[in-house]
């Protein structure tokens, strides 16, 4: 249960280095942004929110820029971000302030470290060393997390893929433990009840495994942190692709908990590409290693005339029965091999969705 945060902003180190005073030119542009929104009528979250769409859907990240590190507080000023059409953090940041400002919001630049593991030569440094820019915006009398970086794409490595994402408007603060830091402000109470006041700090926030894309699919950074607390082995699971694959998949929260838990290796089925927008997985034994002679089980919803089957050794195929939306397969191997869950796309060619092992 989340304990109440209470932000006392601290922001000269961040507008020290990037200095977001607006000239007339930039005055006149985001003027024109803002009035063009038309948020007349809108409360302060909801301009908040539309200047947040209009920067995710219109500004991509400068992965080249950020990759040649030839980053300054001209290449990030209001109107070269708007020219371009391209920002790193800092570029993101001030030109959300700007447009803040215009709207009659209530609005703070943030100095902080973002875990960025898709960055190259990324890597968690001893001492806190701030490294991306984001926003603090204020309504209903609370500080809110506004991430436009974030929510503008994914950045790998030196390629950045369009793909808005509302999760990083105002996300859940306890489940930005794991990716933001920042000494811009103070923290008088815990983020979570399991960081009692006192114990939240780099230390801490640096031995946390990169969750973020769990949480921005809806995986509870409180099962995480439990997770830590009673197996600490399972720092590695959080940060494997497989496991950010079985959440984005359907796997429920509350059963992956279950397994990261109880599972004896940590071993989770391997999950593919899962190339069925309409169809999500219910039911599904985790463990990777299936045990012969023992009954297991999937669920999956999809659409009408949608063919799942069980693949594996010796020829094996057995269809999954439909009912109402929902395709079940109830199995008991016998034999050692590969078995394999896929979707039928056309006769005799399948798309693989999970794979199992019987061990001999």
């Amino acid at each position: 249960m989340l304990r109440p945060l209470l932000f006392a902003l601290l922001l000269q180190p961040a507008v020290a280095r990037f200095n977001p005073t607006a000239s007339q030119a930039e005055h006149e542009l985001t003027r024109r942004i803002v009035e063009s929104l038309d948020l007349e009528d809108l409360n302060e979250k909801e301009r908040a929110l539309a200047l947040y769409t209009w920067i995710t859907h219109n500004i991509n990240y400068d992965a080249e820029l950020l990759c040649t590190g030839e980053i300054n507080q001209e290449n990030q000023s209001v109107t070269q971000v708007l020219r371009t059409g391209k920002a790193v953090c800092s570029g993101y940041s001030i030109l959300f302030q700007a447009l803040a400002i215009q709207a009659d919001l209530e609005s703070s630049m943030v100095e902080g470290h973002a875990k960025a593991a898709r960055t190259p030569g990324y890597s968690v440094q001893s001492a806190y060393e701030p490294n991306h820019n984001w926003n603090m915006v204020k309504w209903d009398d609370t500080w809110h997390m506004v991430e436009t970086t974030w929510g503008s794409g994914q950045l790998n490595e030196c390629t950045f893929e369009k793909e808005p994402d509302l999760f990083w408007f105002d996300p859940p603060l306890g489940q930005t433990v794991f990716s933001h830091y920042t000494e811009d402000y103070e923290l008088p109470a815990a983020f979570l009840e399991s960081f009692p006041e006192g114990t939240w700090s780099w230390e801490v926030f640096s031995s946390l495994p990169m969750c973020a894309p769990l949480c921005s699919r809806g995986y509870p950074a409180e099962y995480i942190l439990e997770a830590l607390q009673k197996r600490p082995e399972a720092r590695s699971f959080f940060n494997l692709p497989n496991t950010i694959s079985l959440v984005a998949g359907g796997i429920h929260p509350d059963q992956l908990n279950t397994f990261i838990l109880h599972s004896d290796t940590l071993d989770a089925v391997k999950i593919f590409t899962f190339e069925c927008e309409d169809c999500a997985i219910q039911t599904l034994p985790l463990e990777r290693n299936l045990a012969p002679g023992k009954s297991y089980t999937w669920e999956i919803t999809g659409a009408p005339d949608t063919e799942f089957f069980l693949v594996g050794p010796e020829r094996l195929l057995v269809e999954f029965v439909p009912n109402e939306g929902l395709y079940r397969c109830e199995y008991t191997p016998q034999v050692s091999g590969i078995y394999k869950i896929a979707r039928q796309l056309s006769p005799g060619y399948f798309t693989t969705l999970l794979e199992y092992t019987v061990p001999q």
